[in-house]
This record gives C-alpha cells, sequence and structure tokens, in this order.
C-alpha cells in the first residue's frame, strides 16, 4: 500500500526507489528471526536510467545498516509475529553535501496475526514506526526551522482472502510530528497526515499455478483506493494556495507478478 505524502520517515517511503541494499538473516529453532543488512543511494545516472528524477531528494552518506528481529510462533492453522525494526543513516539533504550531513534514526515495531483455512484467510497487522533527525546540515542550508525533529507513523490493516483468489484489504493510517515550517512547508508547518486505503486484490493463478506457458508465475491485480482525512497538516487549504487534503485522493490499478 502506497501513500503520496510530503513528510516521511525513511523505512517509511522516505527514500523509496531511490536505494540499493545486501543483507543477509536467518530463522532460530522456528521461532526467532534475524536479518542484518545496509543501504546506499543509487548514483544519480543509475536513477534516470530507470526512469527516476533524483533532483532534490535525500542522499545516504556511505550505509545505512539496517536491522530486524521478531518472533514467530505457528500453531494448527494460526501464526503470530512480534517485530522490531530499524535503520540509522547520515543523509545529504537535497544531495547537497556543503555543510555535512543530517542523522535520522527509524525504530518500529510491528504486530501480525494470520487464521489460515482451506477457503478464507484473515490477516491483521499493526504497524508503529518512529524517526529522530537530527538536522545539522538541513538548518544551516535553510531547509529545516528546528534543529531537531521528532516523526512518527502508525498503521493498522485488516486483509482478508476467500478461495484463494479473491481479496479485499483496509487500512487506517496516521502520521504526525513536530512542527517545522521550512521541513515540512505546509501552511501549518506539521507532518500531520491521516486517511484510510482500501483495495480489492484478484490472483487468478494463486490456487492452481500459471498458465501452461509459464506454470510458475503468480499474478495479483489490484485496485486501490487512498482516502485523505488530512494532509500536512490541515483537512482544508494544506498548502496555502487552496489545495484540500482530499485533493490528494488516488486511485490506482496494479499489476503486480511474481516467478
Amino acid at each position: 500500500m502506497q501513500l503520496v505524502s510530503y513528510a516521511a520517515p525513511l523505512l517509511a517511503g522516505g527514500v523509496a526507489q531511490q536505494v540499493v541494499g545486501f543483507g543477509g538473516y536467518g530463522m532460530f529453532d522456528n521461532l526467532l528471526y534475524i536479518e542484518a543488512g545496509a543501504y546506499t543511494t543509487l548514483s544519480a545516472g543509475a536513477q534516470k536510467a530507470l526512469g527516476v528524477d533524483p533532483e532534490g531528494e535525500t542522499e545516504i552518506d556511505g550505509l545505512a545498516p539496517y536491522w530486524r528481529v521478531a518472533l514467530d510462533k505457528t500453531w494448527g492453522s494460526h501464526a503470530l509475529e512480534l517485530g522490531t525494526y530499524g535503520l540509522y543513516a547520515r543523509t545529504f539533504p537535497g544531495r547537497d553535501q556543503s555543510v555535512g550531513y543530517d542523522r535520522l534514526t527509524d525504530v518500529g515495531v510491528d504486530l501480525q496475526y494470520q487464521w489460515l483455512s482451506t477457503q478464507h484467510d484473515v490477516t491483521l497487522l499493526a504497524n508503529w514506526l518512529h524517526e529522530h533527525q537530527v538536522l545539522d546540515a538541513s538548518r544551516p542550508l535553510g531547509l529545516a526551522q528546528n534543529g531537531s525533529n521528532e516523526l512518527w507513523t502508525a498503521s493498522i490493516t485488516g486483509s482478508y482472502l476467500f478461495d484463494k483468489t479473491y481479496g479485499i484489504d483496509t487500512q487506517y493510517f496516521y502520521m504526525a510530528g513536530d512542527m517545522d515550517a521550512l521541513l515540512y512547508g505546509s501552511r501549518t508547518g506539521r507532518p500531520d497526515s491521516n486517511g484510510w486505503i482500501f483495495q480489492l486484490n484478484y490472483l487468478p493463478f494463486n490456487k492452481h499455478g500459471g498458465p501452461q506457458f509459464w506454470p510458475f508465475s503468480n499474478l495479483k491485480l489490484s485496485l486501490q483506493y487512498i482516502l485523505y482525512n488530512k494532509f500536512n497538516g490541515s483537512q482544508r487549504n494544506f498548502d496555502g494556495m487552496g489545495r484540500d487534503a482530499s485533493d490528494n485522493d488516488t486511485l490506482y490499478l496494479e499489476a503486480w507478478i511474481a516467478l
């Protein structure tokens, strides 16, 4: 599920489509999951070749370490997971390295419950992510008003899949943080946004595999609608130019293919 927002922690899409990474993971005693890795920003040339405009983006200095630890327990048709994850990054705002870097620390907690049966699959998810920003570069560059900020986001998601083929997802999301008129650029100076995401899914090959010419393929077709109650600090006129939160409501038609 994807959102349109000017403010987002790094691990909530703040550097989406801009980074490349590596890592490793392991499962111990069918209970403890551990993962570690690192990410760095793709070069401007590589992003342009992939159709991404790198102008004004946040650039990671060197490698940003990532970690995840989770407990995952399965019994019968039920599964429960509780985990924590995080990322630390030194970043150059707008790719400007002239005055040093910002320091961003993301720490999150997530919870997932699943009930799987022959015809009915139910998934419930909750996620909370907090970012601490030390803006040693953004402030001297005139991009931030505060020397440090807090930003956090939370979401609750429910998913239902019938006959392994027809699904519906519903999510409520909430984002909030410190007021910083320069950093967020909204009329209120706040990053606060909240709303709903509704999604219909169709998985035609999920039960019996793909067609004869491509038996190992999997396909998901989705229709998604994002509805904003608040965007960047207000419901009405969030940018001072008459745009309302609802003007960012978005309809997506998606096709997802895996081997």
